[in-house]
């Protein structure tokens, strides 16, 4: 026999039978791993999406956090900053429309509480509700005005009259001829040099609606010349109710600040201040005010003269309230109207 040929007695049954156990073993071992290895195929393609959608999900959390927090830093440290927002303060009166003003001053002669408000667009008018007392006069005077205006005229009416005078015949004066009659002063010289008007858009901060080129000058003017001269790092923060505000010391110079004035009348067609020289200022002293501006809106909203005392405070920022102007057939001559108060006794 050769070597390694299979003798009969090795090449019994039982070993074939074992051979063949084998291979069917073989054959369902392969078999289950071609299975494993379909199924983990089918499941991997299941769980990629799933992964992929967590990852999505995670990545668009982190993207929505991160721009809030850069959004909140922006806002805080740019938007918010004392800079920005007095300029946008300045931005924004001269693109008003229309504004509310009261006014509280005081001295030891008599005390003002006024109401003034203000249209620019279009109507260019302006009314006002003046209470005056004089508490340390005799007569404990009392009287109510208001007044009308535009650029060219003032109308002017006495709400109420109260006095503890009395006429010659010891009776209470008799101010009937006088109440709620309309005396009005027009300009002759065509110049827009009504008071009430000049009054409530030329202040301190000037109120009006400018083309976008005029306020681009106007700022510049206002840069150039330094009209408001603001010690930023020592700005107040404090809370109006629920708003953030800022209150600032500032000093004007009186020259520079009719520099602004005359450029920002003439851009609003006023033409009152047109021969007026600022050079004729420069010898008088500065101004100094205490300017509060809330930040989220960038609009004024109080303004003190540190001086005086004298307090105005703002409202009501772009409402457009028609104001009514008596008809001419309504009206009595200012003058007459002072004659007949006069002639109370």
């Amino acid at each position: 026999m050769r070597y390694g040929a299979l003798s009969a007695d090795r090449a019994s049954p039982c070993r074939l039978h074992h051979l063949i156990v084998t291979k069917d073993v073989m054959a369902k071992e392969h078999r289950n791993f071609f299975a494993d290895t379909i199924d983990f195929m089918n499941n991997k393609s299941q769980i990629l999406p799933q992964i992929s959608n967590i990852t999505a999900r995670v990545l668009l959390v982190i993207g929505v956090c991160a721009f809030f927090i850069s959004g909140f830093l922006w806002f805080q440290h740019v938007y918010s900053s004392p800079r920005n927002v007095f300029l946008g303060m300045l931005e924004n009166s001269f693109q008003t429309y229309g504004i509310g003003r009261s006014v509280e001053q005081s001295d030891d002669f008599q005390s003002i509480d006024q109401t003034i408000l203000l249209q620019a667009y279009r109507q260019q008018a302006a009314r006002s509700i003046t209470d005056l007392t004089y508490p340390n006069d005799e007569s404990d005077a009392h009287v109510v005005t208001e007044a009308v205006g535009t650029p060219k005229e003032d109308l002017i009416r006495y709400r109420s009259i109260e006095t503890s005078e009395v006429g010659a015949d010891n009776q209470p004066l008799d101010f009937s001829e006088t109440i709620d009659e309309w005396g009005r002063a027009e300009s002759s010289s065509g110049q827009t040099d009504g008071e009430l008007f000049t009054e409530a858009s030329l202040g301190i901060v000037p109120f009006g609606v400018l083309a976008h080129e005029d306020r681009q000058e106007l700022t510049q003017t206002i840069a150039n010349r330094d009209v408001f001269q603001v010690d930023y790092a020592d700005t107040e923060k404090s809370l109006w109710g629920w708003r953030p505000q800022l209150t600032y010391t500032v000093t004007v110079t009186p020259e520079d600040y009719i520099v602004m004035l005359k450029q920002f009348a003439q851009s609003v067609e006023l033409n009152h201040l047109e021969d007026i020289d600022p050079a004729q200022f420069s010898d008088s002293p500065d101004l100094q005010f205490q300017i509060t501006v809330d930040v989220w809106s960038r609009q004024l909203r109080e303004l003190v003269f540190v001086d005086s005392g004298r307090t105005e405070r703002y409202s009501s920022h772009g409402a457009l309230l028609p104001i009514t102007i008596p008809d001419a057939e309504e009206t009595i001559s200012v003058d007459e109207l002072q004659t007949r108060l006069q002639s109370v006794q």
